[in-house]
């Protein structure tokens, strides 16, 4: 079963209302094979970016340059916020399909990503939204939950 990783982040309710979200506290190993490339596993992981701001814009150029990933879309957050670069603009002029909604609810019924990374994103995903992917990064920049909120650093 797929596992959504977020480091110290307390049990929340999803956007369904369910109280299935998994955690990952200090001490647990995200290590697996998975990472790890086999004979026969030759394709790039797909790719589903959530989020907003520069550093997902960063994590996005990574991925399009690297030979064993593949950004399939990018969800991002709508509005997005003025004080940080825009993940859809970025998106758009390297075409790289954009859910222009910002919801992951409208990525195609079809879509499975390999990874899921959410950087900066609003949303907690539910159950059925894990189950449709391999795995779930969830990436705050700072310790939760005491250092929550949209200027966690200051």
């Amino acid at each position: 079963m797929p596992r959504a990783y977020e480091v110290g982040a307390p049990e929340a309710r999803t956007d369904d209302g369910d109280l299935d979200h998994h955690s990952l506290v200090s001490g647990d190993s995200l290590r697996s094979n998975w990472d790890s490339p086999s004979v026969t596993d030759i394709s790039p992981k797909r790719v589903v970016l959530l989020g907003k701001g520069d550093l997902a814009i960063r994590v996005g150029t990574w991925l399009m340059a690297s030979p064993t990933h593949r950004l399939d879309w990018v969800v991002p957050v709508v509005p997005e916020p003025t004080w940080a670069g825009s993940l859809g603009a970025w998106a758009e002029s390297v075409q790289v399909p954009l859910v222009q909604s910002g919801r992951w609810q409208d990525l195609p019924a079809d879509v499975s990503p390999d990874l899921a990374l959410s950087i900066f994103a609003h949303q907690i995903f539910p159950q059925r939204f894990i189950d449709r992917c391999g795995r779930i990064l969830n990436l705050h920049n700072s310790a939760l939950p005491r250092y929550r909120g949209m200027a966690p650093i200051n």
